[in-house]
């Protein structure tokens, strides 16, 4: 059988190895944005998500084996056997991926939602094509796009408040901490070196900025749920140690 040619297996590889990954990856991304799109665990629900991680997986392909070219010290994630595998059959594991976001995009009908996906494939496009300090601002926008697109899909009338409470809680400090790695050479930054300290810090510090300015908000809800998930993994990481610190950042939103 093709190695990766289903959706999710690709990505849960590579980027979501432990279950401490597999966990984040529903404590800070599907979860808050069920709560954000006001939707049941519906198959609706779980289409959307499907079709966006399976685009998703498009962008961390073409990165680890195109744009991976063009760097001086390339971070390899499968092993050198298993590169030369998915090497050998990269265009249907990229079809089989493309027929999937096809099809369910099909199912969805849904034109906001195709062009969020389209914003965030250019978004990916943009950041594999770039390497320089214009990689922060790409991956910025690629961050946008990952909580944007599911509430056009479910609740456009309020995407401008859900696209805020996003920005507050994840993006804005996501950004900062790529903004840090080395290689940009931003020295400012440098206090950002222990991003499960800054991490719960600034939560704390979003959650209690909307609670006086707008308690009861969206904006409010979602810098609390992830204080409360970044300060618990803080006590984790402080009681037991970084189970990631070994591993290099995943380079991508």
């Amino acid at each position: 059988m093709t190695p990766y040619l289903v959706p999710f297996s690709y990505g849960w590889t590579t980027r979501a190895k432990t279950a401490e990954d597999k966990l984040s990856f529903f404590m800070i991304w599907v979860l808050p944005l069920w709560f954000a799109c006001n939707s049941p665990i519906s198959l609706r629900f779980v289409a959307a998500i499907a079709a966006q991680y399976s685009l998703y997986e498009v962008g961390y392909i073409f990165n680890d084996f195109i744009t991976i070219k063009k760097e001086n010290s390339p971070n390899f994630r499968l092993s050198e056997s298993d590169r030369e595998r998915v090497q050998k059959r990269l265009p249907a594991i990229v079809a089989s991926r493309l027929v999937v976001v096809a099809a369910l995009l099909i199912i969805l009908d849904n034109s906001a939602f195709c062009a969020a996906l389209a914003f965030l494939m250019t978004a990916f496009s943009l950041h594999n094509a770039v390497r320089s300090r214009w990689n922060i601002l790409t991956y910025f926008l690629l961050c946008m796009g990952k909580y944007s697109a599911l509430p056009a899909l479910f609740v456009p009338v309020r995407l401008g408040s859900a696209c805020l409470a996003f920005f507050a809680a994840f993006v804005l400090p996501r950004t900062l901490e790529h903004a840090a790695k080395p290689k940009y050479g931003i020295h400012a930054l440098k206090v950002l070196a222990q991003p499960a300290f800054f991490r719960a810090a600034y939560e704390w510090s979003a959650a209690v900025f909307f609670a006086f300015i707008s308690p009861g908000s969206l904006a409010f809800y979602t810098a609390l749920w992830f204080y409360a998930y970044r300060a618990l993994s803080l006590a984790l990481i402080l009681r037991f140690g970084d189970p990631r610190k070994s591993r290099s950042d995943n380079g991508a939103a």
